[in-house]
């Protein structure tokens, strides 16, 4: 070794080796070998007189922890030296462990964990460090600190249930330091456990609420007790705020959710009719096995509701509640269109463009769900009018713009099949300038051409003046699907002239390397 100093190079940083986007930037460590020297004699002066100490009091390890000129931590690393027969210390393991394990044993729940974990690794390194009871002591006791270092499901639950109903075990539970979440779940656990010597689910409920509110089962199991036990105070709305926390995640807890919420329909008080609107709202958001139905019952609480609504005087909540109802539509429940296209057409009618838009843009999406009745209604304003001009092709100066699509319009299923090809469509355009509909005159798959109506529906605005008042219908340049080219030597294919062009970047998985350190 240089005496002048040896300079290491690591690569350091979290960047991936193969990343495109960043570079590793290598670090100079400079090691300075008279400093590490002194170091080294430093720990030296300063541990073999505490190892010789602990050596001295071998008998009466008690007088080395009581020490209050030896910290924690300073034993915490004499015993490492033991172990080791470094700085100073005669190599003696047994005694090191012996005093570690005397340490932990006065002060299982208050010493920093980590001195623990210390032991349990000492102990699984040499399986005679300690007696096999000991052992277990000690994985019991990381287990409920929230260090799962020992197989705890070797352990029966009746002993479990022992272990947790020791006072000192539930004194550490219940006190203030709360080292990590699942202490709270064991005490649930605990008090909800029939056989426990702990039970108490009175307390469970309480301690769920006040701490557990993230945990989906728990809450659910806390809103069981509290429906099954009515006489409990105010047990009717805390099982409702319970299991408003587990619906999302418990298909159960979603069940009873819905049958709590739907009888609230039928009130007489108008806030808790709006908060259950707002709770069957929620549900259909839901995911789970059996989210689909729920939200399929959920949608038909709610048809009448909103049908209701759109006799509402005020313009936002009727707005709304057709809005709603075209959704309910989409997602298959046809009864939703009874009430909403009546309103739509009325509507359709207005001398006010803006409701006039706004309908003719609902009719559109049901019309494109399947809806007869609106296709019905959008054909009957046309023909009111006078019946659609065909314009032929357009270009900019009608207001079409190659960007309305682009990359991010690919389809994602097409992109991960591999599917690309030429898309023709006509658009009907409203007397206002909005797209209402389309209709495909050739594509190499229908999703392709449903795609760009979907777009040109929701972006496109088009002006004819010199038609004004009437529906019109056009031709937009040919839509050309591209998947780009992953390596240079790969062929893409050709662009059709006049084509407006929607490619999508090569799709590759990346596989990242683990930086590498050099030490």
């Amino acid at each position: 070794m240089l005496r002048m100093g040896i300079a290491l190079l690591a690569l350091s940083g979290s960047s991936p080796l193969l990343s495109s986007t960043s570079a590793m930037v290598p670090t100079v460590h400079i090691f300075d070998e008279k400093k590490w020297e002194a170091e080294q004699r430093q720990l030296r002066k300063k541990f073999a007189p505490i190892c010789k100490n602990i050596v001295r009091n071998r008998d009466t390890l008690d007088v080395i922890i009581d020490d209050l000129e030896i910290s924690d931590s300073d034993i915490s690393n004499a015993v490492e030296n033991l172990l080791t027969g470094r700085l100073g210390c005669r190599q003696n393991p047994a005694l090191a462990i012996a005093l570690l394990d005397r340490m932990v044993a006065q002060a299982p729940f208050t010493l920093p964990r980590a001195y623990v974990a210390q032991l349990a690794q000492y102990s699984i390194a040499d399986d005679k460090a300690l007696p096999p009871e000991r052992w277990w002591e000690i994985g019991k006791i990381l287990w409920v600190r929230g260090d799962p270092t020992f197989p705890m499901s070797d352990l029966t639950d009746a002993e479990k249930r022992a272990f947790m109903a020791r006072d000192d075990v539930w004194a550490y539970l219940m006190g203030e330091a709360r080292e990590n979440w699942e202490r709270d779940l064991l005490i649930t656990d605990a008090l909800f456990d029939p056989q426990s010597p702990r039970h108490d689910p009175v307390a469970a409920v309480g301690h769920v609420e006040q701490y557990l509110a993230s945990s989906p089962t728990v809450n659910y199991e806390a809103a069981l007790y509290l429906l099954n036990n009515p006489e409990l105070e105010n047990s009717e709305a805390r099982a409702f705020a319970l299991l408003r926390k587990a619906a999302p995640f418990v298909n159960d807890a979603r069940i009873r959710y819905f049958d709590i919420v739907r009888p609230k329909l039928a009130s007489d008080d108008p806030e808790i009719r709006n908060s259950t609107v707002q709770a069957l709202v929620g549900l259909l958001s839901y995911s789970g096995s059996y989210s689909g139905e729920i939200a399929a019952a959920a949608r038909q609480e709610l048809v009448p509701v909103f049908s209701a609504y759109l006799a509402s005087s005020d313009e936002a909540t009727a707005t709304q509640a057709s809005v709603m109802l075209a959704q309910f539509y989409r997602d298959g429940n046809r009864s939703a269109e009874t009430a909403l296209l009546p309103w739509l057409g009325t509507r359709l009618r207005s001398s006010d463009e803006m409701i006039k838009s706004q309908s003719l843009s609902t009719l559109s999406s049901l019309a494109m769900a399947g809806s007869s009745g609106a296709q019905a209604l959008i054909d009957a304003d046309i023909t009111r009018l006078g019946g659609a001009i065909d314009f032929g092709m357009i270009g900019e100066e009608r207001g079409f713009r190659t960007s309305f699509i682009g990359p991010d319009d690919y389809p994602p299923r097409a992109m991960r099949d591999g599917d690309q090809g030429i898309v023709s469509v006509r658009l009907l355009v409203s007397p206002g300038g909005r797209v209402v509909q389309g209709v495909i005159e050739h594509s190499a798959l229908p999703s392709l051409g449903e795609q760009v109506i979907r777009v040109a529906i929701r972006r496109l605005r088009l002006k004819f003046p010199e038609h004004q008042g009437r529906y019109v219908w056009v031709r937009i340049p040919l839509v050309q699907f591209r998947l780009g080219a992953c390596n240079a030597d790969d062929s893409v294919t050709p662009l059709q002239p006049g084509a407006v062009l929607v490619e999508a970047e090569c799709r590759i998985e990346v596989v990242q390397d683990v930086p590498i350190a050099i030490h």
